[in-house]
């Protein structure tokens, strides 16, 4: 033990300096201190964000909406709108605002694009269907022209009676319905005036009409009122010599 006085080493366990008589304390040793053991580090995980269910159904509304006439699309708008709120709330736990966007520009598309451009279109469609009903109905009245001109021919030139006029031709049932209305009887009118009348009474069989559109039930054109301009305020019509022609409102109209 060393005397802080004089600096005399003196023995272990002294009271006092043997050179000085300077009191010693025995020194204390002073266990180091150590910090408790810390916790075993924990990693911490983020959940994976997964992507939204209503942005996937909305994309797949819109696309549908292509085929419903946009009546899914409007569907699949509001499913994507429903997507990024909940995609907003959810903390980045939520993905696919992309998606929910696509389907949303694709729904808006199909539900306001798609029947605009429908409406345009119709009118198209429309005249295409009316221009195949017209080609149709004037096949028909020439089919049933030709019939009753043959009839003519074995019946001496004389046209059968007005009365029993259709049942006089062969000819299939479905040939007599013009495809421009409802097949609740025979669509076309046979020229009550020359009922059991010959062909050489006609002065011009080129302007005379034997069968035309009407709206007579009972399958006879017995006035000028009774042809009926159903084709676009057009009327098909048969004439004795064999041709057919369209017939407009101003058009002239000869059953005698």
């Amino acid at each position: 033990m060393q005397c802080p006085q004089c600096q005399q080493v003196n023995p272990e366990g002294a009271s006092s300096c043997s050179a000085c008589n300077t009191p010693l304390t025995p020194s204390i040793t002073v266990p180091p201190v150590t910090s408790p053991p810390s916790p075993p580090h924990r990693a911490i995980v983020t959940p994976k964000a997964r992507t939204s269910g209503m942005a996937i159904a909305s994309l797949i509304l819109g696309i549908l909406g292509f085929c419903s006439m946009g009546v899914t699309g409007i569907v699949g708008f509001v499913l994507g709108i429903i997507g990024l709120v909940q995609m907003n709330k959810s903390q980045g736990q939520l993905e696919g605002r992309g998606i929910a966007i696509a389907g949303m520009a694709t729904s808006f598309a199909s539900f306001i694009i798609l029947p605009v451009v429908a409406a345009m279109l119709f009118p198209v469609f429309s005249k295409a269907r009316d221009k195949a009903r017209l080609s149709s109905c004037l096949n028909n009245q020439r089919q049933i022209a030709v019939s009753f001109l043959i009839y003519c021919q074995d019946h001496d030139l004389a046209f059968p009676e007005a009365s029993s006029a259709w049942n006089s031709i062969s000819i299939e049932p479905q040939i007599t319905h013009c495809p421009a209305v409802k097949p609740t009887g025979i669509s076309y009118g046979f020229n009550a005036y020359l009922g059991g009348k010959t062909i050489g009474v006609v002065d011009d069989p080129s302007a005379v009409i034997l069968i035309a559109d009407t709206d007579n039930d009972g399958g006879l054109l017995q006035g000028v009122e009774d042809i009926d301009r159903r084709h676009n305020r057009v009327a098909v019509a048969g004439y004795i010599d064999g041709h057919i022609a369209y017939l407009g409102e101003g058009d002239a109209v000869v059953l005698k």
